[in-house]
């Protein structure tokens, strides 16, 4: 009599467990599926964009309806596409967003929610083309209280206004993070904005300076190496910076402001330059030059703990 109760609730328990296993089979098969007409989707959409020209009149058929959710579906698409894509046909691009209305319903999305959920409405209006109204909305999101939505009206600005690249970055006061400068480099990769580094180095804004930095860097441009010298003389992270990017060229180092510059860091700024320059396979007797006696010791223990690490991966 004892053990009916347990014998009731094991099977209790196992109704639930083969509940909740049903489901999870369920929901993985729907995803599956999911990615599957993602996919397809997505193909259909690249034939389209791929085409050299298409007449005003003639209709699109996209595997996508006008609902909300679908058509959040294809401005993911589409901003997929056009991130592995360089030179995406606008035309084409204007005929979807036009088609389906997605302008309207990001920026609907955009004004409705709050938080990550705005910046990715943003996001996904950053690569399509918009109209002038959509720029005059987007430019209130400049002053949210949210980081992320800020920094992405700012894409979304950047991307619709390429040539105004220098204004914009140098009115966005804040400094940015390695991922912002890293998708702005990512729109310059892929052609939505112009690439010339010289400006970017000699202007006065730290942002700016920072992406001519990840630019050059991005792209190995050794020429950048007479801006680079006038930079390292600069006070505060500029010139430590223009340091980092003159090693990660791997040109040669043993410049008098270079050695200047060094002179005045901090021990502990030292040491990590130094770690750094190990790292792009600087010789102990280049550091040497550079750091002095002092931390000699140090880098010589480093460069040979270095090889050895080579040494131990060539071999595995």
């Amino acid at each position: 009599m004892i053990q009916i109760p347990y014998i009731c609730y094991s099977i209790v328990v196992g109704l639930l467990l083969l509940r909740l296993l049903g489901k999870i089979a369920y929901t993985a098969c729907l995803r599956r599926q999911q990615r599957g007409l993602d996919e397809v989707a997505r193909r259909v959409v690249a034939r389209w964009m791929a085409r050299p020209w298409i007449a005003e009149e003639e209709r699109l058929l996209l595997p996508f309806s006008r609902s909300s959710v679908d058509r959040m579906r294809l401005a993911e698409t589409l901003s997929r596409l056009i991130s592995a894509t360089y030179g995406a046909d606008r035309t084409t691009l204007q005929m979807i967003v036009r088609a389906y209305g997605l302008e309207r319903y990001l920026l609907r999305r955009a004004r409705r929610s709050r938080g990550l959920r705005r910046a990715c409405c943003l996001r996904l209006l950053a690569d399509l083309p918009l109209g002038e109204r959509a720029m005059a909305e987007v430019a209130r999101y400049r002053m949210d209280r949210q980081r992320e939505v800020r920094f992405a009206a700012l894409l979304v600005q950047l991307a619709a206004q390429p040539e105004q690249m220098l204004r914009l970055v140098a009115e966005y006061d804040e400094p940015m993070r390695g991922a912002e400068i890293a998708e702005i480099l990512h729109l310059l990769r892929r052609g939505a904005l112009p690439i010339a580094y010289q400006p970017l180095l000699a202007a006065s804004n730290e942002n700016l300076n920072r992406i001519g930095f990840a630019l050059v860097v991005q792209f190995g441009i050794e020429q950048a190496e007479p801006e680079l010298l006038r930079l390292v003389a600069r006070t505060g992270r500029v010139g430590v910076r223009a340091l980092y990017v003159l090693a990660a060229l791997h040109r040669p180092m043993q410049r008098r402001v270079v050695i200047l510059r060094i002179r005045r860091l901090s021990p502990a700024e030292r040491r990590s330059l130094l770690r750094y320059m190990v790292s792009q396979e600087y010789t102990a007797e280049q550091l040497r030059s550079l750091f002095g006696a002092v931390e000699s010791p140090y880098s010589e223990r480093l460069v040979a703990s270095y090889k050895r690490s080579l040494v131990c991966l060539k071999s595995s």
